[in-house]
């Protein structure tokens, strides 16, 4: 095309950048960190029940082996089923707490002005005013 004397059509421009969606920060957020606190719950209840289910695996295991095998308290590599989740639950619930926006520290408040009065206004120069008409001498100048 350039040989001929033709120049080639530009290329369509991008498309435009996504609009950006505003999106608080944490102080302004209502539930900062609740979901962390909800999923540290559960992970913990379901810990606390793995262990509990898992626990007697070592009693019977201790019963059934004599004096072979003795697992103390009945705690065995088992447990660790249970084990996991709990404290990973714990550690989310622990998280939470410890990060968690100061309850009683209210957000700073926006600076207080005081309401304009214009005649209290000393940055300004003063205003300049028309004599008036009248005088105190009746009218004589």
């Amino acid at each position: 095309m350039i040989q001929h004397g033709m120049t080639p059509t530009q290329p369509p421009s991008p498309p435009s950048p996504p609009v950006m969606i505003y999106r608080p920060n944490a102080e302004q957020q209502v539930g900062a960190g609740r979901g962390t606190f909800i999923w540290g719950l559960v992970l913990a209840a379901i810990g606390v029940v793995l262990t509990l289910a898992l626990w007697p695996i070592g009693f019977i295991a201790n019963s059934a082996t004599g004096n072979s095998v003795r697992f103390p308290l009945g705690l065995g590599p088992w447990m660790l089923g249970g084990f996991i989740p709990l404290f990973v639950g714990r550690a989310l619930i622990l998280g939470y707490v410890i990060l968690r926006p100061n309850p009683s520290q209210a957000p700073p408040a926006p600076p207080h002005y005081p309401p304009y009065d214009a005649g209290s206004d000393a940055s300004l120069p003063p205003v300049a005013t028309a004599p008036s008409a009248s005088t105190d001498d009746g009218g004589q100048p």
